[in-house]
């Protein structure tokens, strides 16, 4: 767990949902768990939900159509500015706080410092 009381408050929400597809419900709960509070959404990759999880790359990316056609997450796209390739997506929670507006396109901005905590100031 990721210790901020959001996250365990998002993770609480996702484990009550009902009629979902097992894959579907353990994405979420994923996605929730990597639910950072200062930034107000998750942006884990689709290659590191899979190795968390265990499910396939194109079964994650299924997973994650669904979950937005039922409008439990959005997703934005990120690139990085230095060489403008794409970067992980964003994914917001709806029910917990405020999106963006649709089409937009982020920079991401920023590293892990040494101790593992994103820092903005790193670029």
């Amino acid at each position: 767990m990721r210790g901020d009381s959001l996250s365990i408050e998002a993770m609480n929400w996702c484990r009550e949902l009902k009629d979902l597809k097992p894959v579907d419900k353990s994405i979420l709960f994923y996605i929730c768990d990597r639910y950072n509070l200062k930034h107000g959404y998750a942006w884990p990759s689709i290659s590191r939900i899979s190795r968390d999880t265990g499910w396939v790359g194109s079964t994650v990316t299924k997973a994650l159509r669904r979950l937005e056609k039922k409008e439990l997450i959005v997703t934005y796209k990120q690139f990085y500015p230095s060489n403008d390739s794409w970067a992980s997506n964003r994914y917001y929670l709806p029910v917990f706080g405020d999106v963006p507006t649709p089409g937009k396109k982020f920079a991401v901005r920023g590293g892990f410092d040494f101790e593992g905590a994103w820092d903005t100031d790193l670029e």
